[in-house]
């Protein structure tokens, strides 16, 4: 029976990393962004990123995580 469960367990955490538990719905200051780099800091480690609408980067918005993929995170713009 714990064989079963660890292994449904296992099956439903199978392309979580340790990148998309912490990160993803996480929200990100604009200024935290490094345009120049290409990096954005998150809990002081830095990560490229992309911008879900290829949209420039505004440093006075907000940013939400919706997606990381190795080391690189894709953000969205949050609407005021």
């Amino acid at each position: 029976m714990n064989a079963y469960i660890v292994s449904i367990l296992e099956a439903a955490e199978d392309n979580i990393n340790f990148e998309h538990r912490q990160f993803v719905g996480r929200v990100i200051p604009g200024k935290q962004i490094l345009i120049d780099s290409g990096l954005v800091s998150v809990s002081g480690i830095y990560y490229r990123y992309l911008i879900d609408d290829n949209a420039k980067v505004d440093k006075h918005a907000d940013y939400t995580v919706i997606e990381a993929n190795g080391n690189i995170l894709t953000l969205r713009k949050i609407k005021e």
